[in-house]
């Protein structure tokens, strides 16, 4: 994720009613596959030509590099549909975990107004997932609005597993998880 600049919340993170349509990969979708050499320009671009067409792209990675170019692909398609008054978010569903396997089921949602959260996860590498997970499950069954920032491909990585497994605690209540990611510039400290 930025490397230098700054990190990626799965920001806007918002609790929804569970739909007949909160499955994994619902029928018809469109797969797009995104690997650690994927520009995501390039699949942000398919994503949004995607959504243009009204289909319904479900992007797949494997892998903490991939999952990360998978992600900055969808804020990529973001940013292309901005333009035209036009927004997404996604599911994030975990495929293989022993492969570190990811679904991001993409959907298009009205725009709405920056986001600004009530609390903000940081996430490393090294963060425990089911740590993380019960947190976001835990504020978002409190009403409050959270963003969870990490910078870097295996810290991402963590964050969306982390997000997919909160999604399961939520639809045993009922709930699912949409997330809206974007970038945002992050203050390093360093020493």
């Amino acid at each position: 994720v930025p490397m230098s600049a700054g990190a990626r919340p799965l920001s806007d993170m918002e609790l929804a009613p569970l739909t007949n349509d909160s499955a994994d990969i619902p029928a018809g979708a469109v797969l797009v596959k995104a690997a650690s050499s994927s520009e995501p320009r390039k699949v942000g671009g398919s994503i949004a030509h995607r959504i243009r067409a009204g289909e319904l792209p479900v992007v797949m990675a494997v892998g903490a590099n991939s999952v990360n170019q998978a992600m900055k692909s969808v804020i990529t398609a973001r940013h292309y549909l901005a333009t035209e008054g036009r927004d997404v978010c996604c599911r994030i569903a975990g495929r293989d975990q022993s492969r570190d396997s990811i679904a991001l089921v993409i959907e298009e949602v009205p725009p709405s107004p920056d986001f600004v959260e009530d609390v903000q996860l940081k996430v490393g590498a090294s963060t425990a997932v089911p740590k993380v997970a019960g947190a976001i499950a835990h504020k978002l069954r409190e009403g409050v609005r959270v963003s969870v920032v990490s910078v870097g491909a295996p810290a991402v990585l963590t964050a969306v597993k982390a997000v997919a497994v909160a999604r399961v605690h939520l639809q045993a209540d009922g709930y699912d998880i949409r997330v809206k990611p974007d970038f945002v510039v992050a203050e390093m400290r360093m020493g």
